[in-house]
This record gives structure tokens, sequence and C-alpha cells, in this order.
């Protein structure tokens, strides 16, 4: 599996890219916007999405560690079966997003939003 590393850059545009089964350690994708970017079946350690924007980008059964999503926004995303730990997730805004088999603290938040008729 490549292991990759990518230094501080909050203007970068990612599109069209595919970052399937890539392991990240210790980046930032801080203030980049995303455009059609797969990071299916990744790991991604100590990475920031800090105000990020992505739009139609799949995070399907990716494992985040100590990731940080906050102030970012999602648009279209799918987490299908994705493992998020320790993950800073305060003032995420997501819409349009998949959640299938998407747990949080314990939490199947397909199962809760299916309970709560969203």
């Amino acid at each position: 599996m490549a292991k990759e590393r990518a230094g501080r850059d909050s203007k970068r545009r990612i599109d069209d890219e595919n970052f399937e089964r890539v392991e990240f350690h210790d980046v930032t994708f801080a203030g980049a916007r995303f455009d059609d970017v797969s990071f299916a079946r990744a790991k991604l350690h100590n990475a920031s999405f800090e105000g990020a924007a992505l739009d139609d980008v799949s995070f399907g059964r990716v494992k985040l560690e100590n990731a940080t999503f906050e102030g970012a926004t999602l648009e279209d995303v799918s987490f299908a079966r994705a493992k998020l730990k320790n993950c800073n997730l305060s003032g995420l805004v997501i819409e349009d997003a998949a959640v299938d088999g998407l747990v949080i603290n314990g939490v199947r938040i397909d199962r809760l939003l299916k309970r709560d008729g969203s």
C-alpha cells in the first residue's frame, strides 16, 4: 500500500482523483476544494480537511483516525461503511450524503436517521 505525504496548501483544488487504498499520514487538505474524488478503502491518520469543500467525494470503507473536518462542507459525499476514530466533526455541514453503515461513537447513523424520518 502506498504511503503519501502532502504539504499545507489552503487554496488547493483536487478534481477527478482516485486515492483508493492509499495510506496518508499527517496530511493537510485544509481549505482545499474537492470534486469527484475517491478515498474508498483508504487509510487516513492525522488528516485535516478543516474548512475544506468536498463535492461528489467517496469515503466508502475508509478508515479515518484523528482526522478533522471542522468547518468543512460536504455535498454528495459517501461514507458508506466508513470507520472514524477520534475525529473532529465540529461545525461540519453534510448535504445529500450517503451514510449507509456509518457508525459514530457506536451509533449507526443510517439507522438513527431512519428512526428520525430523515
